[in-house]
């Protein structure tokens, strides 16, 4: 799984001819179950301030997984140093249970909006905090979460 996920990632890279690759740490409150990960994305700007790309997330604890792999687009309000950003990301979340010997999982579309900003560290390097609010869709309801992402992103 760990092999297609990175090709994954290099082929969509390639494809966008992506503009900045970034990951980070994460954590994550999904309904009250705390839970810490990574993040790795691939950007590309589309249009002035505006910026396209993709997205995976892992996380786990006590039992409980979450994976999203999502599309998304952002708005940036500047170019400065310091630049805010809102955007949405949408995909597909991958969540497993483990209970007592037994694992449970199954893939739901859900959809999170997006804010943060980047901080401009050096000409290659931005540093970013986002946060983000997940809105996952499972039969006869939902899930939600709330993630911060910490991490670094690299300017090709």
């Amino acid at each position: 799984m760990k092999k297609i996920i990175i090709a994954l990632i290099l082929f969509t890279s390639m494809n966008l001819k992506a503009q900045e690759i970034g990951g980070g740490v994460a954590i994550l409150n999904l309904d009250g179950v705390n839970l810490t990960g990574f993040n790795l994305s691939v950007k590309k700007e589309i249009k002035e301030k505006v910026r396209a790309g993709v997205n995976l997330s892992y996380f786990t604890e006590s039992g409980v997984t979450l994976m999203p792999i999502s599309g998304l687009i952002e708005y940036k309000f500047n170019t400065d140093k310091l630049s805010p950003f809102a955007g949405v990301e949408a995909g597909i979340y991958r969540t497993s249970f483990s209970i007592f010997g037994v694992t449970a999982s199954t893939s739901n579309i859900g959809f999170a909006p997006v804010c943060g900003f980047d901080y401009t560290l050096t000409d290659k390097i931005n540093a970013n905090v986002t946060a983000k609010y997940h809105y996952i869709m499972v039969e006869g309801g939902s899930m939600t979460a709330l993630g911060v992402n910490i991490g670094i992103a690299y300017k090709l």
